[in-house]
């Protein structure tokens, strides 16, 4: 998991380097943790967002006048904003995929104005292609049932709100 000595790409800007700070990351490494440990992560920001989103749900309905609507309310508000969150996961981990995968590096050697690419070596692609397909896209997959699942939530509770 290491790069010769002959490629130029500074060691912040390696994509192997920048998968194991993702990896490393205490909010990017939700979906690589078990399953029971990352659906405690997603209830907890849920439950995290619900409480902040009290006080917003109030400003729609009325908790003494019609508590299930201040409810559902609550919900909606809730679930958008950690699919936000998780569309946040879904852009960090897509962008190392894309670094991984690609027979190129862009990078920059002191700052923004000059940007230079950097052709990987064969024994280099091969290394991060299998990370590529072995530790990133399970992890996607992984991110995008979340998402489907949080949208499908989203979208019954806002027909419930318009049904009810």
């Amino acid at each position: 998991m290491y790069y010769k000595f002959s490629c130029p790409v500074p060691k912040e800007q390696r994509p192997i380097n920048q998968y194991m700070e993702l990896v490393q990351s205490n909010f990017f490494n939700w979906p690589i943790l078990p399953d029971s440990l990352y659906k405690r992560k997603i209830v907890q920001a849920f439950l995290t967002c619900f409480v902040i989103c009290l006080p917003f749900s109030s400003l729609f309905f009325s908790i003494q006048q019609a508590p299930s609507k201040f409810a559902l309310v609550n919900f909606i508000i809730s679930i958008f904003l950690l699919l936000l969150i998780i569309i946040r996961l879904v852009l960090g981990w897509n962008y190392i995929k894309q670094r991984l995968y690609n027979p190129t590096i862009f990078y920059e050697e002191s700052g923004w104005y000059d940007g230079r690419i950097w052709v990987k070596s064969k024994n280099i692609l091969v290394q991060d292609r299998l990370i590529h397909a072995y530790q990133v896209l399970p992890v996607i997959k992984k991110l995008y049932k979340t998402l489907l699942l949080g949208t499908c939530l989203l979208l019954a509770f806002l027909l419930l709100v318009i049904f009810s």
